[in-house]
Order: structure tokens, then C-alpha cells, then sequence
């Protein structure tokens, strides 16, 4: 795949549809020291790691056809205090029904 350009304008991401990699996404947005972002700023999105790679691992063992994620994350806000994920799966018998804790 190749690597796709994101957009920002004043440290938001610009409105559209980005095709990422898992792998993009995170050096992207949970792990770029490289980036702008400072040590601290650094700390505060690597939290999220490891919820992030849940979400989509389990994702994609339930078949899920595309993940969307929206909200202050995928801006260059210093410190998001939460993931905004949308799943998307081809039909309603796809949608798990329990709750997982």
C-alpha cells in the first residue's frame, strides 16, 4: 500500500476519507516522537496503543469491513483524552450481539 497523505490545517485533520495502513495509523497518531509532538505529548498518545491494536484485532476477527476513527485523536491535539471508533461490518448478522467486558 501506499503511503497516503494526510492533510492537517491548523492541527486538524481535514475533512475526507484516508485510506491508512494499521501500521500508519499508529506512527501516525500513537507513536511518532519524530512527529511534533514532544516526550510528553509522545507519552500521552502511546496510551493509547494498546486499546487501539484491541479494537482492531477484534475487529477483524469478527469481520469487520472497515474501522473509522474520528474525534480529537486523529488531530494534532497534545493530549486526546479518548478514542472515537466506528466499526463497520457488510451485514447485521456480522454485529455481535453480547457484551464483552
Amino acid at each position: 500500500m501506499d503511503k497516503i497523505s494526510l492533510k492537517f490545517e491548523e492541527g486538524l485533520l481535514l475533512p475526507g476519507t484516508y485510506i491508512i495502513s494499521k501500521e500508519d495509523f499508529i506512527a501516525e497518531f500513537c507513536s511518532s516522537p519524530e512527529k511534533t509532538f514532544g516526550h510528553y505529548q509522545e507519552m500521552a498518545r502511546s496510551k493509547f496503543l494498546k486499546p487501539f491494536l484491541d479494537i482492531y484485532e477484534w475487529a477483524e476477527e469478527a469481520g469487520a469491513t472497515s474501522i473509522v476513527v474520528g474525534g480529537s485523536f486523529v488531530s494534532r491535539k497534545n493530549d486526546p483524552n479518548d478514542l472515537d471508533v466506528v466499526i463497520f461490518f457488510a451485514t447485521s448478522s456480522q454485529v455481535p450481539h453480547g457484551r464483552e467486558r
